[in-house]
């Protein structure tokens, strides 16, 4: 269930936070974060294990090192380094087995990761986990974005959602 703001109303940051809430069930949400000034990389993984909410990171859990790994990689390839770095997963939320459905992944989490990542100016996309390089096309697709909206901005962040949802103009 998603609702219309007017528009000016709400920057995409709060537009963000809102989808979070919305896709969360009500549950602690584990935002992304840069690890430095301006990230170039924006890594992904699946989803959040207990650790990460506990240190309040992501991939500072089970995932810690293919996160290591990928930096390596990264550093070899790009001479990154961690501060080059946007980390973040695609559900944000601890699921029980069995909550979590195919359904709410496509319609809520996936639209609130497109936007995250169009706001992150990350500018590569590295996704780690086996539902995050299956869902990684569909990550890289910017929305509108509304810093200042107007009528025509709104209907075109609509057509824009619409499309992101259902795969269809």
């Amino acid at each position: 269930m998603w609702t219309l703001w007017e528009p000016g109303s709400m920057t995409n940051q709060e537009m963000l936070a809102s989808m979070l809430t919305v896709a969360s069930h009500g549950k602690e949400v584990l935002h992304g974060q840069a690890l430095g000034g301006k990230p170039i990389f924006f890594i992904v993984g699946d989803e959040p294990s207990q650790r990460d909410f506990l240190i309040g990171r992501p991939f500072s859990g089970p995932l810690g090192p293919v996160l290591s790994s990928a930096m390596m990689t990264l550093e070899k390839a790009y001479a990154a380094t961690p501060d080059d770095c946007y980390l973040t997963y695609v559900v944000k939320s601890i699921f029980k087995p069995g909550e979590l459905t195919e359904d709410m992944v496509m319609k809520e989490w996936v639209p609130a990761i497109q936007l995250e990542y169009a706001l992150s100016g990350c500018s590569k996309l590295v996704a780690v986990g086996k539902m995050a390089r299956a869902l990684a096309p569909q990550l890289t697709v910017k929305p509108v974005l509304l810093e200042t909206p107007h009528r025509p901005v709104l209907e075109r962040a609509k057509q824009a959602w619409k499309i992101l949802l259902n795969g269809v103009a």
